[in-house]
């Protein structure tokens, strides 16, 4: 077997070995009840028991946020690491010989031996930089940054700042042992050869090809990648040379669009709250402001690997903090709008101090008071929007153009709870009376709708429609996909559908959960059998409700309305509740009817939840087809054709 090759039957041998108990135990206290063992869930602010450990299943489950899985993506989700690096450490613990377990040497398949190679050779030259900045004779650059840049020793630590010397091919002789530049009796170990150091960025060869260091008199700041692993470095100048920053250029490493600068630290704090800045400095200044919570796009648009990153913390706000000219407002823009896309609540720094270029100026200017005046003041994007497009328009023209280019996005990306709020910010910038506004949103709303999206309509209207018709669509869109482009569908329309299938989502899940509440003995076949959500729907609301049924029954043996209205009331602040309301009110469901009828009503239920289910992944095919680039459209269209056609076969 290759050495990379992934072995399944190894992994399920682990797994089945491994106490799931004792292992998720050493994270946090459980305690055993009845067959099973229950614990605080650290995925959510529990304040009651609600995470459920299984050691004959060999699983465990929260029933309050929906996590749940196997011993390895515990791990993982506890400890923020890839799914072999959590499988490593189970085989570890379980007293697996990782040599026997090829794949598992190194569990990133990132490090392969090469790879390694270099994270190694950055590793210790990390350490050399920061040697070489702790040193006397280089203590102009200590004082460089403790007195002018007004950093602490405690974030030159954190950050692990360092000196590169000025001499220009210092570290490749160190590193190569050039000519017995450390003596004969230098480890093998922590030498590289030429090549090796190139590929890392730590030199390059000059137009004679001679060796030179990357970073020459630059104060050092390494660049961790998301598993902690050095992979290149950032080098300021401390004269008025340019540039002012040198960075390791991309590697084999290295991408800038694949890494947040200190990502790797901000995991570990589990804040629901991240503010993203452009340049290292800037990170580092509010970090130097006890905002520890702070990751840097490294000068580049958010990518998709960056939003991935920022999804696996389970972020409830986002705060952009880019620089304070054009640039910085246009990269607010495009950022912006590509996390409310990802569903993220989006804020903007506000009352920046137009003195100064970016928050690391204003730290140096006006210190940790102006830092903090302008986070804790910060605006949602939209407001940003608003106020970056009718401060100081005195031109009609102007304010009209801008007004309607406002409403669109207002359409587009705005909460219809701020849309008061938001009306009345144009209102007071514009000079345009709130109810002009309201009617031109409308009119605004309905033209894009009727004009542009009539082939869509029938499905959105549940009384000529109630199933939506996948063939009926399909050739609908081969009709218009070449007429009308992906951008123009109106969110409006496509949302119609959504909040319909999910309203009805909701309402048959809170009946599964009364039925399942008065008939106890259909529990165990429903949760282990009959309700397999899926990563469609997630754990929404009314399905944290629907657990708790399972958490009770499996906690005390049974379950009636008073003891889930104790629990639930204990736990009043993760549910909905006008959910909890519907549930407990609903009288339909008799404890005195016969086992046939009652089974009747089990399979119906069942039944209309599986008809939904399936209309609402029906629809997110067809909706993620609306809504995909026009370059993307022929593809997506046929292979969503061939999946239909295969369904009926």
């Amino acid at each position: 077997m290759p050495q990379n090759k992934i072995d399944f039957n190894q992994i399920d041998e682990i797994k089945n070995k491994a106490d799931i108990v004792s292992i998720i135990g050493k994270y946090i206290k459980l305690s055993r009840r009845g067959a099973n063992y229950f614990g605080v869930c650290p995925f959510h602010a529990d304040h009651n028991p609600s995470l459920v450990v299984s050691p004959s299943k060999k699983i465990w489950k929260c029933f309050v946020c929906g996590s749940k899985g196997n011993v390895f993506t515990f791990i993982q989700k506890y400890k923020k690491i890839s799914f072999l690096e959590a499988v490593k450490e189970v085989a570890t613990i379980e007293g697996y010989d990782l040599n026997k377990l090829n794949f598992l040497k190194n569990s990133n398949s990132f490090l392969n031996h090469e790879n390694k190679r270099l994270v190694e050779a950055n590793a210790y030259t990390n350490d050399l930089y920061k040697s070489f900045l702790m040193d006397n004779v280089n203590k102009e650059y200590l004082d460089y940054l403790t007195n002018h840049r007004h950093l602490s020793l405690d974030t030159i630590k954190y950050f692990e700042f360092g000196y590169a010397p000025a001499e220009e091919d210092l570290i490749y002789k160190i590193l190569t042992n050039k000519d017995n530049f450390l003596g004969s009796s230098r480890d093998a170990n922590i030498t590289w050869n030429e090549k090796e150091l190139c590929d890392a960025g730590i030199i390059y060869l000059n137009e004679e090809q001679k060796p030179i260091d990357f970073l020459i008199n630059r104060i050092t700041i390494p660049i961790y990648d998301n598993n902690n692993y050095i992979v290149g470095f950032s080098g300021r100048t401390t004269k008025n040379t340019s540039p002012k920053y040198l960075n390791t250029g991309s590697t084999k490493i290295f991408s800038k669009g694949n890494l947040l600068f200190n990502f790797n630290r901000v995991r570990e704090l589990n804040d629901k709250r991240i503010i993203i800045v452009e340049g290292f400095m800037d990170a580092i200044a509010l970090h130097n402001c006890n905002h520890k919570n702070v990751v840097a796009t490294m000068g580049v648009a958010l990518t998709d690997k960056h939003l991935t990153l920022l999804n696996s913390l389970e972020l409830d706000t986002v705060i952009l903090c880019f620089d304070n000219d054009a640039a910085g407002e246009l990269a607010t823009i495009e950022n912006g709008k590509k996390l409310m896309n990802n569903g993220f609540n989006v804020y903007v720094v506000d009352n920046y101090d137009k003195q100064t270029k970016d928050v690391d100026e204003l730290m140096q200017a006006k210190g940790k008071e102006a830092i903090d005046s302008i986070i804790n003041n910060r605006i949602d994007f939209i407001s940003f929007l608003i106020n970056l497009k009718l401060a100081n328009k005195n031109s009609l023209d102007d304010i009209q153009t801008n007004v309607n280019f406002l409403l669109k996005e207002m359409n587009e990306y705005g909460d219809v709870l701020l849309r008061t709020k938001h009306f009345d910010l144009i209102s007071k910038l514009s000079g345009i009376h709130q109810n002009d506004l309201q009617t031109k949103f409308n009119e605004f709303s309905k033209n894009n709708y009727q004009s542009e999206n009539k082939y869509i309509k029938n499905y959105n209207n549940p009384k000529k429609s109630d199933n939506f018709n996948f063939d009926q669509e399909e050739s609908k869109l081969v009709e218009k996909q070449k007429q009308t482009d992906a951008y123009s569908v109106s969110k409006h329309s496509l949302n119609l559908t959504t909040n319909l299938l999910l309203g009805r989502f909701a309402n048959i899940v809170c009946k599964i959960t009364s039925f399942l509440i008065v008939h106890n003995d259909y529990i165990n076949k429903a949760f282990n059998t009959d309700l397999i959500f899926g990563n469609a729907l997630g754990p929404s609301l009314e399905v944290k409700l629907l657990n708790v049924v399972y958490y009770l029954y499996e906690k005390d043996g049974k379950v009636t309305k008073d003891s889930y209205v104790n629990y639930i009331k204990d736990d009043q602040d993760q549910f909905d509740k006008q959910l909890v309301n519907i549930i407990l009110n609903d009288e339909e469901f008799d404890s005195n009817g016969t086992q046939k009828r009652n089974d009747e009503l089990y399979k119906k239920l069942l039944s209309t939840l599986h008809d939904i289910k399936k209309q609402i992944t029906q629809f997110k095919e067809i909706k993620e087809l609306l809504l995909c680039k026009y370059s993307e459209r022929d593809t997506k269209l046929k292979e969503l054709i061939e999946l239909n056609q295969l369904a009926k076969k």
